[in-house]
Order: C-alpha cells, then structure tokens, then sequence
C-alpha cells in the first residue's frame, strides 16, 4: 500500500493525461498511467541538462527531489510502502525487513500512455491512498475518497500474496 497527500490530486493526475492526449492527438478515454519505478534519476532530470532518449541514471532517487520534469507524465516522490518493500538490486516488490511496517519508496514516474502499449509483466495493482487511513467517504464513483489509483508495481511472487 502506498500513501501520498496533494491537495486536487485526482484534477492533477487528469491534467497530465490530458496534455498527453492533446501532444499526441489521441482520445483520452484510451489514455492510462503506466508506472516506472525510478531507481535512480535521469541525469537530464537531476541536473537539468537536456539529453535525447533514455537518459543515463546518476544516484539513488530515494530522497531525490527531481529539478526538471519529465517530458510526459509526472514524477511522484515520497510515497511508502506499507507491509512490502521496493528491492532495487531486483528491481521489485520484496518483503520487508523484519520489524519494519513503512518503507520509502523510490520516485514513480508516472507515464501517460496508450493503454494499448503497455508492457505485460508480473506485477501487484498496489492501492495508492492520499492517507495511511485507508478508509474514507464513498464517493459517487464507489471507491474511497481517500483512494487514489493503482500502480502496477513488478514482483515475481503471486499477486494475493501482498
């Protein structure tokens, strides 16, 4: 489970989709956020300096705070992880250390894109809740409104397993 607190954050998330959905003049509705779990940043990201495709990754983005954004979609820092933890050597989702409930997730990049483009891998839809309290008024949409979204996290062990 991963927690966030931004005020509008549901108008924010829409925002960046729809900038997507106009700059590649596609229907919105067709539109979805895949996730990159950033174990670093992009160098062009952490420094500012501008670099054609992928750019090389400097340091660890634990704590990073990101000085220029990403073309498309947004980053997303300091988010945790409750009863889990990211295993960065892996590059997915592992259990915690023992005695350890929260862990700091690295930053998310959250990329608009066709959902007909995404990759298929072995992941965990984990909740994102704007608080550590998972529950909330149902909205008219019947989630929580403290429920945000899910993001498709890599692991290797079976879903119903987290």
């Amino acid at each position: 489970m991963i927690f966030i607190a931004v005020l509008h954050l549901q108008a924010f998330l829409t925002g960046a989709k729809q900038n997507y959905a106009r700059k590649c003049k596609l229907p919105i509705d067709t539109i979805d956020f895949d996730f990159e779990v950033m174990d670093a940043l992009p160098e062009s990201a952490a420094t500012g300096a501008a670099t054609s495709g992928r750019a090389s990754m400097v340091g660890s983005s634990y704590g990073a705070e990101a000085v220029q954004p990403p073309a498309d979609g947004v980053y997303c820092r300091g988010l945790f992880l409750e009863g889990a933890r990211w295993d960065s050597t892996t590059h997915e989702l592992a259990e915690s250390q023992p005695k350890v409930l929260f862990t700091p997730m690295p930053i998310i990049w959250m990329v608009p894109k066709d959902t007909s483009t995404f990759k298929q891998y072995p992941n965990y839809n984990c909740p994102l809740y704007k608080t550590a309290e998972r529950r909330g008024v149902l909205s008219t949409t019947g989630h929580s409104t403290n429920f945000v979204l899910d993001i498709r996290i890599p692991t290797s062990k079976d879903p119903a397993h987290w």
